[in-house]
């Protein structure tokens, strides 16, 4: 599911989105993606690890974040760089 997130995010760099919408629709992707990865620690909730889990969970987002911010920026330099190899 992330890799479809992302080649999205790549698409919406490529087509031009401007940076306040990116933001936004890269927090809620990478939110997405932390509530799957909590999705996959549910034996952690269960026996009382909730703790461990919130700190796991601070690690994953800001990483989330950063990777879809990455994609998205991919996707506009490649058609920055498109357009340039254009016009020569």
């Amino acid at each position: 599911m992330g890799l479809v997130l992302y080649s999205i995010l790549m698409f919406f760099g490529a087509r031009g989105m401007p940076l306040r919408r990116a933001i936004w629709f890269c927090l809620l992707t990478a939110g997405l993606l932390t509530a799957l990865g909590l999705g996959a620690m549910e034996s952690d909730i269960v026996q009382g690890r909730i703790y461990a889990v919130l700190g796991t969970l601070a690690l994953i987002f800001p990483i989330t974040f950063t990777v879809a911010l990455l994609s998205f920026g991919c996707g506009a330099a490649a058609k920055k760089l498109s357009t340039r190899l254009r016009r020569t």
